[in-house]
């Protein structure tokens, strides 16, 4: 009884005031207070008369960006320049880079350049003369500090992408705006230089090195470049698991880091210099660590803020990537102690299952509450799914977080993991395992993780067995608790399958594109055919349905098994 009236009190001061009971507090405000006062600092005259007057001697790098751009976004903004073409043929350029009313997410694209592929993909003097045009502009109205324009993560994105399109954007016998481009490049890497770290972390502060690291290079600066390599070193011991994972658990990162780590082997090798073992290290380990989270049509599973990508896209950077020891981390694959991916694979049949521990606090920010969840293809057609993510701070983004939009076991319509207003966690499971094992080609996966028990006092176990020859998936969830609470069991399922329940609500057939049947069935309880929605593209939200299995038991210990097994054709 005490137990209980203290589950209901958390609950009910999680909902109030999270920030009380969170578990995963970290004392980084002092950090956050000092780097924006350092911030408010770099934008006064005292700051910007310390940054270099004049440019370094630069070396110019055998080395381009060949990234695919999309031409169609590129002939879009070379229209959006043009509609700024005033009367006196004059483009004033002030209100495009300047947009209050802009979108912050937007500015930092703008002013990161990443667009520059897409100019670039549309090709021609035209294109050309866009880039060039919007580079110059950029000098002469940001040459000062400024926000968003110099947050770091956005300059070194932009170093790296100017660097990597240099060809593109200077003409040969420009001189006098090839000196102006390196003035620029020379008072951005000191910025750089001098501020980072700053407030980034994970990922944001990987890319930033990497645009610290290429603007080094260029300007032939080896203090610098030497601190921007130690700074890497540090990093990547602290951000990859042993099994060649990235810390923050989130595929669709997985695919981009490993396009900028391409890159940074690119550029070394490009100078003739050896490629820091580091780098190389981080490449070997990626590559598995994204097959893990692929699917049989070529994209991605969709965990913790992943969309699917394009699968064109995932093949032009696994074959750029050329891992140099395939068998290095083919150890790790059963069992890390951080938890992992886990992908059963057989026939035509794959099951990609998240039984990942949560990151350290600053790391967790793409993080979704999806223990133990699950996703299911057959050959090139998904049928179980989560439900995807949505950007930014929108009602969206927090609803695509919740444990009730992936396909997992949710506790009395509850999260597994508590979030904080900046959709970081305060308080979720202490441990998450997972134990695999396969014999003649069956693959049995058992997991368990304890993120209901601080509210509920329950540990969720979950168990797949997925046949050799991949025609059937059986599961089966074990509760153990004090009982009491409702409990459901969602298959999400991709809005391309058809679903139809049978007469006792306790098997459905499920029906692919291709004609291929499913059939779900559960051994306890009722299942319901609800409504759901799917984010596997970028904010492109399509219907779809979920089928929950529910009017479970609410015992002390309840055992659901159920079964996906695939329907013979009948001759």
């Amino acid at each position: 009884m005490m137990d209980t009236f203290i589950h209901a009190w958390r609950r009910r001061m999680a909902s109030k005031t999270p920030n009380l009971i969170a578990s995963r507090k970290e004392p980084k405000w002092i950090k956050h207070k000092i780097a924006s006062q350092f911030q408010f600092l770099t934008k006064s005259w005292i700051y910007q008369k310390t940054l270099l007057q004049h440019p370094l001697s630069f070396n110019l790098l055998d080395w381009s960006d060949n990234w695919p751009g999309n031409a169609e976004h590129g002939q879009s903004l070379i229209q959006e320049v043009a509609d700024l073409f005033d009367e006196q043929d004059n483009y004033n350029l002030a209100p495009l880079w300047n947009n209050e009313e802009a979108d912050l997410f937007w500015l930092q694209e703008l002013h990161g350049f990443i667009w520059l592929r897409d100019l670039r993909a549309v090709g021609g003097a035209t294109a050309k003369q866009m880039a060039r045009l919007l580079v110059k502009s950029w000098i002469t109205l940001n040459s000062h500090v400024n926000f968003p324009a110099w947050n770091l993560d956005v300059t070194a994105n932009r170093l790296a992408l100017w660097l990597g399109h240099i060809n593109f954007i200077i003409p040969e016998n420009d001189d006098d705006f090839l000196e102006e481009f390196t003035l620029s490049v020379t008072r951005q890497t000191q910025h750089l230089a001098r501020v980072l770290p700053g407030t980034l972390i994970g990922s944001d502060l990987l890319y930033a090195l990497k645009g610290f690291i290429v603007a080094s290079l260029f300007l032939n600066y080896s203090p610098w470049l030497d601190k921007a390599i130690n700074f890497l070193k540090t990093e990547i011991h602290k951000q990859f698991y042993e099994n060649g994972a990235h810390i923050e658990c989130c595929p669709s990162q997985y695919l981009t880091l490993l396009k900028h780590f391409i890159d940074l082997r690119s550029i070394f090798a490009s100078l003739g210099s050896a490629v820091p073992e580091c780098i190389q290290d981080v490449i070997d380990g990626l590559v598995p660590s994204l097959k893990k989270v692929t699917h049989g049509d070529g994209k991605l599973a969709l965990f913790n803020s992943s969309y699917e990508e394009e699968d064109w896209n995932i093949d032009i950077i696994l074959n750029q990537a050329s891992p140099r020891n395939k068998n290095k981390y083919q150890a790790h694959q059963i069992a890390s102690p951080q938890g992992e991916f886990h992908k059963l694979s057989a026939g035509r049949t794959i099951v990609i299952a998240d039984c990942n521990n949560i990151p350290p606090r600053g790391y967790d920010r793409y993080i979704h509450a999806s223990c133990l969840s699950f996703e299911m293809s057959v050959g090139r057609e998904r049928l179980i799914v989560n439900c995807g993510s949505y950007p930014g701070q929108s009602e969206w983004a927090k609803f695509q977080k919740n444990t009730a939009s992936h396909s997992t076991l949710v506790v009395h319509n509850t999260n597994c993991m508590m979030f904080l207003p900046d959709k970081t966690i305060g308080r979720g499971p202490t441990s998450v395992t997972s134990k695999r094992h396969e014999i003649d080609g069956n693959i049995w996966l058992e997991a368990s993780h304890d993120g209901y028990a601080y509210f509920f006092g329950i540990l969720h176990k979950r168990r797949w067995h997925l046949t050799n020859e991949g025609d059937m998936l059986e599961g089966e969830d074990h509760i153990i608790g004090p009982g009491g609470y409702q409990i459901m069991i969602p298959f999400h399922l991709h809005p391309h399958v058809h679903t139809s329940l049978s007469h006792n609500s306790q098997t459905a057939l499920l029906r692919l594109p291709s004609g291929s049947g499913w059939r779900l069935r559960t051994s306890i309880g009722e299942m319901t055919l609800e409504e759901s929605i799917y984010f596997g593209q970028y904010m492109v939200m399509e219907k779809s349905q979920q089928l929950v299995i529910n009017h479970l038991p609410m015992t002390p210990e309840v055992i659901v098994q159920w079964s996906l097994t695939r329907e013979t054709r009948s001759r």
